[in-house]
């Protein structure tokens, strides 16, 4: 099960990689097609609903034609809260 904030941060990163797509003026299909990942899990990550694996945003960073630490740079993943009594 994904915790509320693993969720904000699916949110997120999938927010920002639609937004780097759109950017570069590339479709869903032609990232998909350049990363090797089907226009349907592209969706499913740009809208959060689908975790991805390292190796996935590797494939879709370079297909943006970007690095990993240009990707993260702009990033804004939110910071997790600790619950009260747990260390």
């Amino acid at each position: 099960m994904i915790r509320s904030v693993d969720k904000e941060g699916l949110k997120r990163l999938g927010k920002h990689i639609k937004e780097l797509r759109i950017k570069k003026d590339i479709s869903q299909e032609e990232l998909g097609f350049s990363a090797n990942v089907s226009i349907s899990q592209i969706s499913k990550i740009e809208t959060g609903k689908q975790n991805t694996s390292f190796s996935t945003l590797i494939a879709i960073c370079k297909a943006l034609n970007i690095t990993l630490n240009e990707f993260f740079d702009d990033f804004d993943y939110p910071v997790p809260v600790r619950s009260k009594g747990k260390k």
